[in-house]
């Protein structure tokens, strides 16, 4: 009998105010990975700390990487709307996820100048 796995979308925030997106099955541990910098993107090495600022359930791994390549093609101010959006659904219901700081959220808002209704 197989084991069914989760496979997540994910959004960091670097260092560098830049945005990286990727897939895995552990949120978790695919942040700690991208801190440490052992198995973490060679794009986010040079940009720790990074921070978990938006996060998509998907089914199977093949959805996960369409929605990947999806955000990856995204403009800029596509995937920092994408971010506030769930940002302002989910606000109150994240107990089981990694911290999410509101302080780099309106960070993101400020430098790009993304403005969304309330």
């Amino acid at each position: 009998m197989s084991t069914l796995r989760n496979w997540y979308v994910y959004i960091l925030y670097c260092s560098d105010g830049s945005l990286y997106a990727g897939i895995t099955t552990d949120i978790h541990r695919r942040l700690l990975e991208h801190n440490s910098g052992v198995k973490g993107a060679r794009y986010t090495r040079s940009r720790k700390p990074v921070e978990l600022v938006y996060l998509e359930q998907v089914s199977d791994r093949s959805e996960a990487s369409k929605r990947e390549y999806e955000i990856k093609n995204m403009p800029l101010s596509r995937k920092i709307s994408l971010v506030l959006k769930q940002l302002q659904r989910e606000k109150n219901d994240s107990n089981d996820l990694p911290d999410v700081s509101l302080e780099r959220i309106n960070t993101l808002k400020r430098k790009f100048h993304v403005q969304l209704s309330t």
